[in-house]
């Protein structure tokens, strides 16, 4: 780490707070209906009890005591939002805890095993993302994020030379899983292969339906040799809807779709709203959603559609400026000595 992220790692540990054994207020289930008979009827009842719980959430007062899990559950658990450790009483027993053991076992068992599990996950890749007061805001310098990504690179590196059986070798990318980008249309692969090449510690998911874009890219990874990109040669909503689970994506990328310029053909155009709706739903909290347009009508249609999407925020004043891993392609030149200025739009997942 350098040395200013560093100190916020350290204000982190400082604010850092512990939940041990069970909450403070306990949970009100005297609504809950619960009888003999079929198990099913009961799991209903409690799935129904605990719907309308949350969805009574909204505009009330944030609960800072409330516990994610409940007291005989033998597990622990990091919360980022609000910055604490948490050890259900089911944790703390024998071979965890044992209040007549020696303390070299309770240190080892629960504090260097449980609690130094817990305790990473505020600082490791995903604990980034969350700094000391819970907020979401990424806390690593740029140069710290091109570090870790090039350590973790090792350790796939040597994952890999491992020999399983005879000429059998590892693989490395098994033992780290790197954060997955999706590219929805990557035309060519220019700029697909050029980011991926840059960003080693990224996987990247490309979607293309045409064969020469796709045959393109292909010989792109081969000439570059790089591990890091998969292709889909199918449509982007289906693979979406079937192939992308919800939330699980670091970011995606939409870099100049067809802008179907006449009127008569602008329902063809893939950013629609119920287009980004499903988008936005397969992104991870804090991901980004970055897309690209030379075609002035189509800019302005896409800003609009964005900042329609309740769960997207945007991360400029309108448009932004060009991301710096964003190379400039052949196709975006072209349209540039055309008079077409490229804009960008930079969203992220609430």
């Amino acid at each position: 780490m350098s040395d200013s992220t560093k100190a916020q790692a350290e204000e982190k540990l400082a604010r850092m707070g512990e939940k041990v054994g069970y909450p403070d207020h306990w949970r009100d289930y005297t609504k809950l209906e619960a009888s003999e008979g079929p198990f099913v009827l009961n799991l209903l009842r409690a799935n129904r009890f605990e719907w309308q719980r949350t969805v009574g959430r909204p505009g009330a007062p944030v609960d800072t005591t409330e516990w994610d899990m409940t007291v005989p559950t033998v597990n622990a658990y990091y919360q980022p939002t609000r910055n604490e450790m948490v050890y259900p009483a089911g944790a703390l027993i024998p071979q965890t805890f044992d209040p007549a053991a020696d303390d070299a076992a309770n240190y080892g068992a629960l504090g260097g095993s449980w609690a130094g599990h817990e305790l990473t996950h505020g600082f490791d890749d995903e604990g980034r993302h969350f700094d000391a007061r819970g907020n979401l805001r990424d806390w690593w310098t740029a140069a710290d994020s091109v570090h870790f990504a090039e350590q973790a690179a090792l350790v796939v590196r040597q994952y890999d030379d491992y020999v399983q059986v005879d000429t059998l070798h590892g693989v490395g990318t098994l033992s780290y899983v790197s954060p997955l980008v999706l590219e929805i249309g990557f035309g060519m692969g220019e700029a697909t292969a050029a980011i991926a090449a840059a960003s080693p510690g990224l996987d990247f998911l490309g979607i293309e339906v045409h064969p020469p874009g796709v045959g393109a890219l292909l010989q792109r990874i081969e000439a570059l040799g790089l591990c890091n990109v998969r292709i889909v040669q199918h449509d982007a909503v289906a693979v979406l809807s079937h192939m992308i689970a919800p939330r699980s994506l670091a970011g995606a990328m939409v870099l100049f779709p067809d802008p179907w310029p006449k009127k008569r053909h602008h329902k063809r155009r893939l950013i629609q709203p119920p287009f980004v709706s499903l988008l936005a739903s397969r992104l991870a909290s804090g991901a980004t959603l970055h897309l690209a347009t030379d075609w002035e009508p189509y800019a302005l249609h896409m800003l609009q559609v964005l900042i329609a999407e309740p769960s997207l925020v945007s991360m400029a004043d309108g448009f932004a400026p060009r991301p710096a891993y964003r190379p400039a392609t052949k196709f975006e030149r072209r349209g540039e000595r055309l008079g077409h200025a490229s804009r960008d739009l930079v969203f992220r997942r609430r």
